[in-house]
């Protein structure tokens, strides 16, 4: 589609804005290109007639301006812009310029001038020539039209136009609240990848703000997404978690991550420690490993398994491997964390005092069996105050099935590690 708006002026020179809805950057999808004439009589405070360009891509938006006497004739193509002018009359000289897009360094520059057939020498010919657009609007103004739902003013929002405000007014603790409100209007607006572009930039500084994950899940979501933004979901109630806040997760973000049929498999008197997602089958479905502590100290470990629903069904449980909060020593709870990669898991601990150790328990999947067997188990032991001042690490022998059998999930038991955890 092209709209094309024509003005005639005092000196019958032609006045053109032209719009244009065409791929110019080469990533197969349509960007908005806006071009127009200004004459020295329309735009008096100009130093030289030009013609300036506006490019709305998917991600970014662009802008440069060049010379210009007369309106010319523009043809743009993938990649490429063209501009030939007349200037000087019947008589006078053909100029023939291209702009190109630069993928990799995300800019347009001044690739080629021809005059009257004559190619001119391009001093710098990847020299940047685009320059970003700057919003009016101050941060805080910028938050109020967003808060308004001013179309015209979330329209224009690209991810440069973000990076003007991150630049102006930085990330920091008082402007991180206006940023995530800012990002939420986006998404309820339906602008989610500029949404997303500006959540990812607030969870890389403040890791720990549960809101921002909760809308970049919203934000993913929308975008279809869903891996990522189960990903954010549920890193988002891991933190609501440790705020003690769980109760009021959003019903929505509990239906869509299985939150609430998982924690169904814990018991009443339970209390939740930890809860990893995975694919411990190699099935291509993510898994999940849960850890919660009874009132008697002691911790089970519930493998649950993806469908490909959605839903979670419990493969087992065991509560001989996370070891309780006192087996720590001075160094206090030994539980470290869980890891899941290609269908192992493994449950770290650390403890200790002076003499500081670790323990590594891994389990494997073994598919012939369908069942998950202890696979290895390792750690080191290290003295924090040696005499000659240096902290001696020493790695324990890892065991594997040749030291200790085929050991099923179901019957191993962590007293086996018991002389560690006395030092």
């Amino acid at each position: 589609m092209k709209k094309i708006a024509l003005l005639l002026i005092t000196n019958l020179t032609l006045l053109f804005a032209t719009t244009l809805n065409r791929d110019v950057n080469g990533d197969g999808l349509k960007d908005k290109v806006t071009y127009e004439f200004k004459d020295l009589h329309q735009y008096p405070n100009l130093n030289e007639p030009t013609i300036s360009f506006k490019i709305k891509t998917q991600k970014q938006e662009y802008r440069f301006d060049t010379y210009c006497v007369v309106a010319p004739t523009v043809t743009i193509t993938k990649g490429c812009i063209t501009i030939v002018q007349v200037r000087g009359g019947n008589s006078g000289v053909n100029i023939e310029e291209s702009y190109c897009f630069d993928r990799e360094r995300n800019h347009w520059f001044l690739s080629e001038q021809i005059e009257d057939g004559e190619t001119s020498l391009i001093k710098n010919p990847t020299q940047r020539i685009d320059y970003l657009f700057q919003p009016k609007f101050t941060l805080k103004e910028f938050l109020a039209q967003c808060k308004k739902g001013n179309k015209k003013v979330m329209d224009d929002v690209r991810n440069d136009y973000i990076d003007y405000y991150l630049k102006a007014y930085p990330l920091a603790d008082g402007s991180v609240i206006s940023y995530n409100n800012i990002a939420y209007y986006l998404q309820k607006a339906g602008k989610n990848r500029e949404a997303v572009y500006l959540l990812k930039k607030i969870v890389s500084k403040f890791y720990y703000r549960a809101v921002a994950y909760y809308n970049l899940g919203d934000a993913y979501w929308a975008l279809g997404k869903k891996e990522k933004a189960l990903y954010a979901y549920r890193y988002y109630v891991t933190l609501m978690r440790k705020e003690g806040k769980e109760k009021i997760v959003p019903s929505k973000i509990l239906k869509r991550t299985h939150e609430k049929r998982i924690a169904s498999y814990m018991g009443k008197s339970e209390k939740f420690l930890k809860l990893e997602y995975g694919d411990l089958n190699r099935d291509g479905i993510d898994d999940a490993v849960l850890v919660t502590e009874k009132k008697n100290g002691n911790r089970p470990l519930y493998l649950l398994v993806g469908t490909k629903k959605g839903a979670y069904k419990i493969y087992g449980k065991n509560e001989n491997i996370v070891y309780r909060a006192e087996d720590g020593g001075a160094r206090g709870d030994p539980f470290y964390g869980i890891t899941i990669k290609n269908g192992y898991f493994s449950i770290e601990h650390e403890g200790g005092s002076r003499e500081m150790w670790t323990v590594i328990i891994t389990f494997k999947y073994d598919s012939k069996k369908r069942k998950f067997f202890l696979h290895k188990e390792g750690g080191s032991d290290a003295d924090t105050r040696s005499s000659d001042g240096f902290v001696e690490v020493i790695e324990r022998k890892v065991e594997t099935v040749k030291d200790f059998g085929v050991v099923p999930f179901e019957k191993y038991n962590n007293h086996m590690n018991e002389e560690y955890r006395l030092k």
